[in-house]
Formats: structure tokens, C-alpha cells, sequence
């Protein structure tokens, strides 16, 4: 796939249309949450799979009725929350960043708090400055991270640490400590979030979305390929596999899902092709510095709602014709790269192993 870096005019006409687009992306989403509900049941019991349908049920409720409000209230017909507000697929993406034991009531005040606080109170669908499932998932994470269990009950020992946790617990060297392999990672066998487990399914989704140019793959490719580079050069600087090192990354946590529906987001992403190639390095960027050294073990989350902050800031600095000086814009590029490879590389020298006793006692309090 060749990335082009010039800037289409204004009255470039998209090969689809915006109802097209966003019923291209609800397709893909429902396809998701079907294939999470299949690999709880899968991986569990068949309670696994009626709780996670339950989640989506609630959110998509909880969605509905918020925007159903909003019209009555602002004299707009029902109908409008369909066909303007596209109010479906916030609710379908903000449930599949939570883990199955996430109680119903806290499902509830996350899809309320994406819909009106991450969209309607910006205006509506097309004027929010960041990405309204992520905001919802903030707020639980910073409310409710007691609740977002991965299993529907205290007692229950089937479940196991989530890849991300479990491999911040070896300080990222994926000791013999680490319980999953690549196939484990690759084949979603593991808990965690809903579609974090979704890795083959995410790709060729994401390449038929991007087919159909539903989203511009400059940002997917770009933030995948700035964490694959940096996470090499992490490998390389803690001893370990750099290739191994750079696979478990690609496939942790909610990277594909963040990579391919939220950070694509056209309104919260900038709209020049180097602004998306510089936004989608940022993401990468960002996402290794919190894995490696934040108390939080996932990066995605908070690295698209920074960028989204900055995404005007961005498309100010790309002014005037981005389809001239090609060295110049590729230079940029080639320096991001370099200070984000040294930065990455300086971060990782700080970090020793875990000691065998420590890693021990995590996974006794948790297994």
C-alpha cells in the first residue's frame, strides 16, 4: 500500500458517503461484539456469553435513551438519533474496551457519560474533540477499576491476569514468569477486555474497512509501525528478543482496536496526510512511554484522548500545500522516529527484572 502525502482539495468528493461509512463501521463493530460474546462462551461457560450480550444490551439502551432525551429536548425527531447521530456504535466500541465481570450499573454510567459527555454536549455526531467511547472508559477506569473484574465472581479461579498486567509484572522482559505465548496472544487466549482477544478478526476487518476507505490507513499503519519499531528497539536494549518483544506488543492490550476504530476517528484525527503519518508516531510514541514506566500497564487509552487534545494543534502547524517538499516532510518523519527510538531505548535502560518471589506472590493473588 502506497502512503501518499498529498492533501486532497476541499471539493474532493469521498468514495463514500458519511451514512455509508458509519454503517460500514456498525457492521464491523456487531461483527465484533458477536465473535466477543462466541469467545466468552468459548473460553468460559455459556453465563460468560449471556453476561457479555447483557453489556452490550445495556449500553445500546443506555445510548439510545440519552440521545432520545437529547432530541426531545432540543425538538428533533426520534428518527434523527439514527439516521443523523449514528448513536449506535459508541455504546458497540465502549463495551468492548471492558472486561466481562464489569457490573451492569457501571456499564450504564460509561455508555451515559460517552454518549452525552463525549458527544452530545460538543453539538452532536461530527463536533466532539475527542473520542466519546474513550471517554466513557476513562472515567470507569479512574471511578470503578475495582469493578472491571475478568470474571463474574469473586471465587471464581478460572481467570487469570490480563497480558498487559502480567508481562508490566516481569518490568516488560516477558521472563519464563509471563504465562502466555504468541499463539496465546495471537488466538485471544487469554482474559481481558472484550475485543482485546480479537486479533486476526480486528486485522482483516481493518483491511477490508480500509479497502473500502472507510477510515485512512496513514494512522493505523503509522502508530502500529512506530510501536513495532520502538518496542525492537526496547528488545534490543533490555537483552531479550527483540522480535518476540516487538509481537507482544503489537498484539497487547487494546492496541489493534485503538489502531484501527478509535484512533482513526476523522474528527478527533487531523486531516493533512503528514499531520495523520505525525499523529500515528505520537500514538506510538505515547503508548511505550506509559507501558514501560506509568502505573498503568496500558497505554492506548490515555495516548489517543492526549492526542485527540492535540490534534488542532497539529493541523495548524501543516499549513500551505503538504503534496510539495516531500524531503522536508519526510525528514520530519525520520526525526520523530530517531527521538522517539533514543527516548524509548534511554526508558528502557532503566528497567531491571522482576524478581522471581515478587512475580511469584502477583500471580498467587491473582490466579
Amino acid at each position: 500500500m502506497i502512503i501518499k502525502m498529498k492533501r486532497t482539495t476541499p471539493a474532493y468528493r469521498q468514495p463514500q458517503s458519511t451514512t455509508t461509512i458509519m454503517r460500514d463501521l456498525l457492521i464491523a463493530e456487531v461483527t465484533l461484539a458477536i465473535a466477543s460474546i462466541l469467545m466468552q462462551v468459548y473460553r468460559h461457560n455459556i453465563n460468560y456469553g449471556l453476561k457479555a450480550f447483557g453489556m452490550y444490551i445495556m449500553a445500546i439502551l443506555t445510548a439510545l435513551i440519552t440521545e432520545g432525551v437529547w432530541a426531545w429536548i432540543h425538538q428533533k425527531p426520534m428518527k434523527s438519533i439514527i439516521t443523523d447521530s449514528f448513536c449506535l456504535n459508541t455504546p458497540i466500541i465502549f463495551t468492548l474496551t471492558l472486561p466481562i465481570g464489569t457490573p451492569y450499573y457501571v456499564v450504564v454510567i460509561g455508555a451515559f457519560i460517552a454518549t452525552f459527555f463525549g458527544k452530545l454536549v460538543y453539538g452532536g455526531f461530527g463536533q466532539n474533540i475527542f473520542n466519546p467511547a474513550l471517554v466513557g472508559r476513562v472515567v470507569v477506569h479512574l471511578s470503578f477499576a475495582s469493578k472491571l473484574t475478568n470474571s463474574l465472581s469473586l471465587i471464581d479461579a478460572s481467570t487469570s491476569p490480563t497480558p498487559a498486567t502480567a508481562l508490566a509484572k516481569t518490568n516488560w522482559f516477558g521472563t519464563s514468569a509471563f504465562p502466555y505465548s504468541l499463539k496465546d496472544l495471537l488466538l485471544g487466549m487469554h482474559d481481558g477486555a472484550l475485543g482485546e482477544g480479537l486479533i486476526i478478526l480486528l486485522v482483516i476487518i481493518g483491511v477490508i474497512l480500509a479497502l473500502r476507505h472507510v477510515y485512512d490507513p496513514r494512522i493505523t499503519l503509522s502508530y502500529l509501525g512506530s510501536v513495532a519499531l520502538f518496542a525492537l528497539v526496547s528488545g534490543l536494549v533490555l537483552g531479550i528478543n527483540p522480535f518476540v518483544n516487538c509481537a507482544r506488543h503489537l498484539m497487547l492490550g487494546g492496541l489493534m482496536i485503538g489502531a484501527i476504530l478509535m484512533a482513526t476517528d476523522p474528527v478527533t484525527s487531523p486531516s493533512s496526510p503528514l499531520g495523520k503519518i505525525i499523529y500515528g508516531i505520537s500514538l506510538g510514541f505515547l503508548t511505550l512511554l506509559i507501558r514501560l514506566k506509568a502505573n498503568y500497564p496500558e497505554g492506548v487509552l490515555f495516548s489517543i484522548l492526549i492526542m485527540n487534545m492535540l490534534t488542532p494543534w497539529i493541523d495548524s502547524l501543516i499549513l500551505g500545500r503538504t503534496s510539495e517538499h516531500h524531503s522536508k516532510q519526510i525528514a520530519i518523519i525520520l526525526i520523530m522516529l530517531c527521538i522517539g527510538m533514543g527516548t524509548i531505548g534511554g526508558i528502557s535502560t532503566t528497567l531491571q527484572p522482576q524478581k522471581q518471589s515478587e512475580v511469584g506472590e502477583f500471580y498467587e493473588a491473582h490466579c
